[in-house]
């Protein structure tokens, strides 16, 4: 028969790590924090990635961010020229 003598976990505020930053954030509506950024991580390599892969046959070397419609059409110009 298991023991019943050891505590149960249980989910109580008191536990959490989290409240010693109880700064609102400047940049998100409502203060929020890290609510949601996981999603985004991956997705400006993923972009640059597919910029530099449509350019490649025009050997345009992709190493700035942001890319900006000025910069790409630079080196679209630059590479065409």
């Amino acid at each position: 028969m298991p023991s019943t003598n050891r505590s149960q976990p249980r989910a109580d505020p008191a536990d959490r790590t989290d409240q010693a930053d109880r700064s609102p954030s400047i940049d998100a509506i409502g203060g929020f924090k890290v609510v949601g950024e996981g999603g985004v991580i991956g997705a400006v390599p993923a972009i640059v990635n597919a910029v530099a892969d449509t350019l490649a046959d025009l050997d345009v070397n992709i190493n700035n961010k942001p890319l900006r419609p000025a910069l790409l059409s630079r080196l679209i110009h630059e590479a065409t020229s």
